[in-house]
């Protein structure tokens, strides 16, 4: 798990990644946060052919206080796959009460509230229950984006502000939520928690020739966190 990460009035860091092609599974994040009055980074992601969140693999955004989260763009020449869930989540999750002594508080809350959005590979921006800071943009630019086997895109607030805008410009988007044993449905677009004070956002797609809808999948501008 790699994070940035502040908890005062100063910015947290950008993540900025070039690549031919990127790779994130089995539970790992990449976590930008803001737990102070400081806005929190931005992630963002240029893979000249193709991008794969798999596996419970996740690009997680979040608030939990004053400061804004930071943005999410994802830019792949050839295709964006978000796929399938972590099976290690629950016993992660089981584990890390025994793992606190070992970190220093920081680090234990950063993984902490990382575990706690879920098992599903993602991209996700967050404002947290009672934050007052602005949720994150999500933006999507490539061929093709398949998210399948409960994968999800989602912007979303429980806090006192407002959800981002989620926007995908591609030529294909592909949603399936095919049979998975988590039972997770696919959601593209904004959760906004019934007990949240703020706005869900917006969702734009831009598609050139086709986007087709599989097994249940979902688009929603209001979907309950709970």
């Amino acid at each position: 798990m790699h994070w940035s990460s502040t908890t005062g009035s100063k910015n947290a860091g950008n993540i900025t990644i070039y690549t031919n092609t990127f790779h994130i599974a089995d539970g790992a994040a990449l976590s930008a946060r803001t737990q102070g009055s400081g806005q929190g980074g931005n992630i963002t992601v240029n893979a000249m052919r193709s991008f794969e969140a798999i596996n419970g693999g996740q690009l997680v955004t979040t608030t939990s206080a004053n400061g804004n989260a930071g943005n999410i763009f994802v830019n792949s020449k050839d295709q964006v796959t978000i796929s399938g869930s972590d099976p290690s989540y629950f016993k992660r999750s089981n584990l890390i009460d025994q793992t606190q002594h070992n970190l220093s508080p920081n680090q234990f809350a950063l993984i902490a509230n990382d575990i706690k959005e879920g098992s599903a590979s993602a991209l996700l921006t967050n404002a947290e229950t009672n934050s007052n800071g602005l949720a994150g943009n999500i933006r999507i630019t490539t061929k093709q984006l398949t998210v399948q086997k409960g994968g999800q895109v989602a912007v979303g607030s429980s806090g006192l502000n407002d959800a981002g805008n989620l926007e995908v410009i591609a030529n294909r988007i592909l949603l399936d939520n095919q049979p998975v044993t988590t039972g997770s449905p696919i959601v593209i677009g904004t959760l906004t928690a019934n007990h949240s004070s703020g706005s869900g956002g917006n969702i734009i797609l831009t598609v050139k020739d086709l986007l087709l809808m599989r097994n249940n999948s979902l688009i929603s501008t209001n979907l309950s966190l709970d």
